[in-house]
């Protein structure tokens, strides 16, 4: 059968109610479904949910699921994509009367933060997650306007993060915020299921899951590549707005992040147990003589296999035995070395108890990597995607 492209096309950016350029396409995620068997008997996990590409896939076949993401504005957008017509009109009557009663006031000195709590008195008491995080998603896109000052040529990237309070204060234009708004509840309208079945979310680090009773039979998920990209930092501008909204950030979270170009201490008694090709690599980068081989990039390096094994060690135990998982990954280059993701990621998922079944390949015209012009030759260079399949084998 076949497999859609993991990436999102044209048409899928602009029908999103949040264009996020590392998220999945629905269509590869319904590929993988159909291709997997599932049926709305199917309870399906994403570790890596993003913005809920996965969640909203398995709500369009009435499938359980549950998503978990440690970034909070991703977690927002997974949230409101899976919101019903009429928690959207909801949130929508909230802003709208919001914005009524602020025009009336002093629209020219309103604020977002100010926007977003006018908006939530105007909710009923017992308004649903999905709403809120409709409501937000819809004031996301007036946020990254006040941070266009901030963008530099990495469009992942923003300068002088520290300025993002007060950025985030400054007076918006509330003729702009209604249009930007609209477009966003559309958008929802356009992709909205009719009848969801409402996924579970986690707001969790990988590495360090809470205890999950319910077990599944198919996981399909994309742990952050290994390019040095800043997925945290990319989403500075909505999480400083619901900073100041009163939800909570967790502490470090760029830290956290797994792939986060942030480095720390290694513990070396980590390593040891990692494959034999994650080692081998470890071990390259370690004696290349470019500088800060030895010191920064390989403990880069380090902490993202790691992570990533540790990770796994978590949430492999979360499948039902026979279960089928699909991961999707990237290979990448270090200078001249080729960091072969996919087969470390199927060595550490056999050592876990997970057998190998097939690997697709699809190419990758475009890359985020590219981004750095000064960066090696290769490590520009868009490499093909990988989707591997995999079998549990694992007792429970």
């Amino acid at each position: 059968m076949r497999l859609y492209s993991t990436k999102l096309s044209a048409r899928e950016k602009r029908a999103s109610i949040y264009p996020y350029y590392a998220g999945f396409s629905v269509d590869f995620v319904s590929s993988v479904l159909k291709k997997l068997s599932a049926s709305s008997s199917s309870r399906i996990l994403d570790p890596w949910n993003g913005t809920g590409t996965t969640t909203y896939a398995a709500a369009r076949i009435s499938a359980v699921s549950m998503g978990i993401e440690i970034n909070p504005a991703l977690l927002s957008v997974a949230r409101a994509r899976i919101a019903t017509a009429e928690q959207r009109a909801t949130a929508q009557s909230a802003l709208e009367m919001a914005l009524t009663h602020l025009e009336r006031s002093a629209p020219d000195q309103v604020s977002l933060p100010r926007v977003y709590a006018t908006s939530t008195s105007f909710l009923p008491a017992n308004a649903s997650d999905p709403t809120l995080a409709l409501l937000q998603c819809a004031l996301f896109p007036a946020v990254r306007r006040h941070f266009q000052e901030l963008r530099t040529k990495n469009p992942s990237w923003f300068s002088s993060p520290k300025a993002s309070a007060a950025i985030v204060e400054q007076p918006v234009s509330l003729v702009d915020l209604r249009a930007s708004a609209e477009g966003v509840f559309s958008r929802h309208q356009n992709s909205e299921i009719a009848e969801p079945k409402a996924p579970t979310f986690l707001l969790a680090d990988t590495t360090r899951l809470p205890s999950i009773r319910r077990r599944f039979d198919i996981l399909i998920s994309s742990p952050p590549y290994l390019t040095r990209i800043d997925y945290v930092q990319a989403t500075l501008p909505e999480l400083s707005l619901l900073e100041s909204a009163g939800v909570t950030i967790p502490t470090q979270l760029r830290r956290l992040m797994l792939g986060t170009p942030l480095t720390g201490p290694v513990d070396q008694d980590k390593i040891t147990p990692l494959p034999n090709r994650a080692r081998a690599i470890l071990q390259r980068i370690l004696n290349h003589p470019s500088k800060a081989s030895a010191t920064y990039y390989h403990r880069f390096f380090s902490l993202y296999f790691i992570g990533l094994m540790e990770s796994l060690k978590r949430i492999c135990p979360l499948l039902t035995p026979q279960a089928k998982a699909c991961f999707v990954v990237q290979p990448s280059h270090y200078k001249e070395i080729f960091i072969d993701l996919p087969a470390i990621l199927v060595e550490m998922g056999e050592s876990l108890g997970l057998a190998l079944d097939e690997i697709w390949d699809f190419d990758a015209k475009n890359s985020m990597a590219s981004v750095n012009s000064r960066s090696h030759v290769l490590a520009r260079k868009p490499l093909s995607e990988s989707a591997i399949f995999f079998n549990n084998r694992r007792a429970t």
